[in-house]
């Protein structure tokens, strides 16, 4: 685990702990900007293999879950899946 995140020990470990559960995982990370989310997970999981999803600044929830399958399409190379629809976050995902 790196060692280089000052103050994150707690969180690496719960991201450790939830990636070697044997259990599909979802991680939501969130807080403002430009404060290491991203580099924290990336580090923190090495080279498993991730995919990353943003969300919009004060999306809505049809805007966040358009943005969730704009990511998926090109991350699974289906645009298709940008035309499909949703109303909860539990069908989607």
């Amino acid at each position: 685990m790196p060692t280089h995140f000052i103050g994150r020990e707690f969180e690496q470990k719960q991201i450790t702990d939830a990636a070697n559960s044997h259990e599909a995982n979802i991680f939501i990370i969130y807080g403002r900007r430009r404060i290491g989310k991203t580099e924290l997970v990336e580090h923190t999981l090495g080279s498993r293999a991730l995919i990353k999803l943003e969300g919009v600044e004060k999306g809505n929830k049809q805007a966040q879950m358009h943005r969730v399958l704009y990511q998926l399409g090109r991350y699974l190379d289906e645009p298709h899946l940008t035309k499909m629809h949703f109303e909860t976050w539990l069908e989607l995902l």
